[in-house]
């Protein structure tokens, strides 16, 4: 209205009363850009980044329509599976799987105080030379579901999914402490170490100085 000759009460943009004026400069602004250069690379999965880093799982992770998957490249020559020796082949341990789900769902702030409710373990995941395995997270209705997967993403391998379930009572776990020294009055018959390590090798599961961490079965 204003540019085509209209007159405009411009007082009643203030209310409260009219803004102090600044003046400019006076002096030639010098000519010198500050704009932050534009990006014309796609977003991979290398702009995506954690806080955080962990053994079992890279610091980076990419959003597919699979959920939130983070990655990492095991190889033969890792203790997690060079010292997890099963029929003669490297192969990743099951505690290796949910301990890889707890480190990825940790990193979702709202998922911090949760339990793992579920578990499956479908196939083992023997080691190659090198092999990338990948976890996906994803948020269904009332828990944080996970995947363990291998080979090409055309072509995967699953190893092993589950679920996480919120905590009710954040800081409270439920767990049961039982005292050990109890169990100790109770029982009478136990299986050492060097016993239990040597009845494993002859069922063809060799575990090594990192595995071995019984004392004694009773």
């Amino acid at each position: 209205l204003w540019v085509s000759g209209v007159e405009i009460d411009w007082r009643l943009l203030y209310p409260e009363g009219f803004p102090k004026r600044v003046s400019l400069p006076t002096y030639p602004f010098e000519k010198k850009r500050y704009w932050i250069p534009e990006n014309t690379e796609p977003l991979t999965e290398n702009h995506y980044q954690t806080s955080s880093s962990h053994p079992l799982i890279d610091s980076k992770f990419s959003l597919t329509e699979k959920g939130v998957v983070f990655r990492k490249v095991i190889r033969e020559t890792d203790p997690v599976v060079s010292d997890h020796n099963v029929q003669g082949k490297p192969v990743f341990p099951a505690a290796a799987h949910l301990e890889m789900a707890y480190a990825a769902v940790s990193r979702f702030e709202a998922w911090t105080e949760s339990d793992l409710c579920h578990a499956v373990f479908l196939r083992p995941l023997a080691i190659r030379d090198k092999t990338e395995v990948r976890i996906y997270i994803k948020e269904e209705s009332g828990t944080l579901d996970y995947k363990i997967e291998s080979g090409s993403p055309s072509s995967p391998v699953l190893h092993s999914e589950g679920k996480f379930l919120r905590r009710e009572t954040p800081g409270e776990t439920g767990e049961q402490r039982i005292s050990v020294e109890d169990i100790r009055a109770r029982t009478v018959q136990a299986t050492s170490r060097e016993t239990l390590y040597t009845r494993f090798r002859e069922e063809g599961v060799n575990y090594g100085p990192q595995f071995q961490r019984l004392r004694e079965i009773r």
